[in-house]
């Protein structure tokens, strides 16, 4: 086998024409240079020299030889590049998923930041998912991580937490509630047909047992599975709905987004199978705090400007 060392030197020789230069040119002893080349040479099987009173000069196969070399030599360095990036965790690929909920603001924050911070890193994107899917695209290894809403129900599921979310009350012009001064108090929403988040995600569960803790069972009139649809079906009058702040898009049109006191909240998390050894997971979570950080900020911005109340 070829030793990456033996092309150099061969190179060094075949351009110098002299041993005793080309060693100078390599700061090493002639000795060992002529010991490399012989041992090239019998590796390959043929003289890739030929020595003369001058010098030396290529053979038919060291002139071929040199014309390959250097390729050879590149792409030595390149993949070794290369393989130190993987396994530094600054090269390769990310199969990442995201709840639904986690779209809006969170995501692109996300992906801004692996794009800038980790540019050698292809990003393979699985987004509006309910944590029960995600769960299930971790354990076939079909993700490598994703951002969901705890709980989860499998211990070999790891979790990160980095944020909590309030839930916000979408209302439509017209309804009750739209109007009503303050804080609207979460025991109000026994009144009122709900637009809720498909059976057994997270939100639905969530929001589920705090009415059940509260005293009330929730008047549930639609399930819809992600977020765009759930403010859909309020903008047709349709019920109202607890949305997570942090996946409430703009422009909201006439929907108002109400604060609600007593209600419960909803975390975030990074989620990975256990054993997961990937280097691009141990880069991936500080960049997911600086995402969270920007995305809050954003919220506290939108939230300003629309006059959420």
């Amino acid at each position: 086998m070829i030793e990456a060392r033996q092309l150099k030197y061969f190179l060094a020789v075949a351009s110098a024409r002299n041993f005793s230069r080309a060693a100078d040119d390599l700061h090493i002893s002639q000795p060992p240079l002529s010991r490399q080349i012989r041992l090239l040479e019998k590796q390959i099987g043929t003289p890739l020299f030929e020595r003369t009173s001058q010098g030396v000069e290529l053979t038919a196969a060291g002139s071929f030889l040199a014309e390959r070399a250097p390729a050879i030599l590149n792409e030595l360095e390149e993949v070794e590049r290369d393989v130190r990036a993987i396994g530094q965790g600054s090269m390769g690929v990310l199969r990442l998923g995201f709840v639904g909920t986690a779209t809006h603001q969170l995501m692109p924050q996300l992906l801004k930041q692996i794009t800038i911070q980790l540019p050698e890193v292809e990003v393979r994107v699985s987004g509006e998912k309910l944590t029960p899917d995600l769960e299930r695209l971790l354990f076939t290894r079909q993700l490598d991580a994703a951002v969901l809403r705890p709980p989860v129900s499998s211990p070999d599921i790891e979790l990160e937490s980095f944020g909590v979310d309030d839930f916000m009350l979408a209302v439509h012009p017209g309804h009750p509630l739209y109007d009503q001064e303050g804080t609207i108090p979460f025991t109000d929403l026994a009144e009122h047909p709900i637009i809720a988040f498909k059976e057994g995600s997270a939100a639905e569960q969530i929001i589920r047992h705090a009415a059940h803790q509260a005293g009330f069972e929730l008047r549930v009139a639609h399930h819809a599975p992600e977020t765009s649809t759930v403010l859909a079906l309020v903008s047709a009058g349709l019920g109202i709905a607890l949305v997570p702040h942090g996946s409430i898009p703009q422009p909201m049109g006439e929907l108002r987004m109400r604060e609600v006191s007593g209600g419960p909240t909803i975390g975030l998390a990074l989620a990975w199978l256990k054993g997961n050894r990937s280097p691009i997971l141990r880069q991936l979570k500080p960049l997911l705090d600086t995402a969270a950080l920007h995305a809050r900020n954003i919220q506290q911005e939108e939230h300003h400007q629309s006059g959420l109340d």
